[in-house]
């Protein structure tokens, strides 16, 4: 309105960041037979007021030995991302096959969309025959 009463208005935000929290930040695989699997679940939870989706990521460790380059991805992980809204839980799988008589140590690297945090977690294990 021309000439009518002015208005002071303030705008209050609360910026959330999405994030992944998990039900713990290493697994021990102990010892498992050299081109078996074991499995072990993992749960993620998103205690933010915004959705999280998150993805898993495999970066190769160029400084590894030759050994460990032939061994590739030991770890897997299952699913690959999801969204997990408010609240929501998700079980991960994290898979173990050994291909060589010797132990194994990864991170595993998770992103959460609208984060630069890297979520990590780290898994060891040791391959055996039998």
């Amino acid at each position: 309105m021309k000439n009518g009463p002015s208005y002071q208005i303030e705008f209050v935000a609360n910026m959330t960041i999405p994030e992944l929290t998990m039900s713990s930040d290493s697994l021990d695989f102990l010892k498992v037979c050299v081109n078996t699997r074991k499995t072990i679940k993992v749960r993620f939870e998103n205690h933010k007021e915004v959705p999280c989706d998150w993805s898993y990521f495999y970066k190769a460790d160029v400084s590894a030995s030759k050994e460990g380059k032939e061994a590739g991805e030991r770890f897997q992980v299952y699913p690959l991302g999801g969204t997990l809204l408010p609240g929501q839980k998700q079980t991960v799988d994290i898979m173990f096959t050994p291909i060589i008589d010797k132990p194994l140590v990864q991170k595993i690297s998770f992103k959460c969309k609208d984060n630069s945090k890297v979520f990590i977690l780290n898994v060891k294990g040791q391959g055996i025959f039998y």
